[in-house]
């Protein structure tokens, strides 16, 4: 399964990535999910529940960026 979430500028995906992805390294990790991003568009694959999961941390962590 794939979801796709879009990433609003290049100063949120620096941000909400870290530094040298480390950031999306961790969450691949922990969720057992695959991270891919292109452009505004972070494609997330795996099972569906680990996608769901994950998907709710990174749409919580995009939020708080966005907030700042």
């Amino acid at each position: 399964m794939e979801k796709v979430i879009r990433i609003g500028s290049n100063q949120e995906a620096q941000a909400f990535c870290g530094l040298h992805d480390a950031n999306l390294k961790i969450i691949e990790k922990e969720f057992r999910v695959k991270l891919n991003l292109r452009g505004d568009r972070l494609k997330l694959s795996g099972t569906s529940l680990n996608i769901r999961k994950a998907a709710d941390l990174i749409d919580y962590l995009l939020n708080s960026i966005r907030l700042r």
